[in-house]
């Protein structure tokens, strides 16, 4: 008789066991999956996997728009008269300019506002 119930109980705390573990592996992958929705770990995540490419983009992306957004000072006296195609040469840029700004903010926009929950 003391048999028996030796085994029940072997058999109780292996089951008891494997009930710990799957419950411990359920709660390591429910934390997994909320860092993983969290656009932030989603962000971090992916400059620790492509580090260069990040700090590339983000440097040629900061250029652009600073030469964009802020045009070169020029000294005004120095200029001398210049010529009709001279004048309209140099408008063709800042007018480029203008319509290069334009299009890149109408792009981000529009990109944010699909990505609106």
């Amino acid at each position: 008789m003391a048999q028996p119930n030796q085994k029940n109980l072997e058999l109780k705390r292996k089951i008891i066991l494997k009930l710990d573990a799957s419950r411990n592996r359920i709660a390591e992958e429910s934390m997994g999956l909320n860092q993983g929705i969290k656009p932030t770990h989603l962000v971090s995540s992916y400059l620790r996997s492509h580090p260069l490419f990040a700090f590339g983009a983000t440097s040629i992306g900061v250029a652009a728009l600073t030469y964009l957004l802020f045009p070169k000072s020029r000294p005004i006296a120095s200029q001398g008269p210049q010529s009709l195609a001279q004048s309209l040469l140099g408008w063709i840029p800042a007018f480029l300019k203008g319509s290069i700004r334009r299009w890149i903010f109408r792009q981000a926009r529009d990109y944010l506002l699909t990505k609106r929950p």
